[in-house]
């Protein structure tokens, strides 16, 4: 399973679309901002690897921090 599919497979039926919605917006802003983020952070640390390298830094720290707060139960209304 891969992509919005293994990201919606822990969700109710009812709650799918908004789930594959959500997935599929998130995507396409990384996928908008990344060049963004990367030009800018690229001219203040002097190069494009060093921007690569803070960015992979960044998104270990996420991950560390998702991980230390484990995960969120959202009470789903009906």
């Amino acid at each position: 399973m891969e992509g919005a599919a293994a990201a919606c497979s822990r969700l109710e039926f009812q709650q799918r679309g908004r789930g594959t919605g959500i997935w599929t917006g998130t995507l396409f802003i990384g996928q908008f901002l990344t060049p963004i983020v990367l030009g800018v952070a690229s001219g203040a640390l002097g190069g494009l690897s060093l921007a690569l390298g803070a960015l992979g830094i960044a998104c270990v720290v996420a991950f560390l921090a998702v991980l230390v707060r484990g995960p969120r139960i959202v009470p789903v209304s009906h």
